[in-house]
């Protein structure tokens, strides 16, 4: 979402937390610079890239051990 944002307005307010009231200090912040935008975006995909490698790797530890079961 933020990617179509920023390729569209540029300079994006960033929320990476949970909003959870309505409190004024919480909600307007000031806009980010779009370069701190698209690193926030490449942050969250090497993230997403190691939370994939290490599922996989689990579930071919898990398979590997009950392999009879799964055959």
């Amino acid at each position: 979402m933020y990617f179509v944002m920023t390729r569209t307005w540029g300079d994006l307010i960033i929320h990476t937390d949970p909003i959870e009231n309505t409190n004024s200090e919480v909600l307007y912040k000031e806009r980010r610079p779009q370069t701190e935008v698209f690193q926030l975006i490449k942050d969250d995909w090497r993230k997403l890239c190691l939370y994939i490698r290490m599922t996989i790797s689990v579930i071919k530890e898990l398979c590997g051990q009950n392999r009879q079961h799964w055959l």
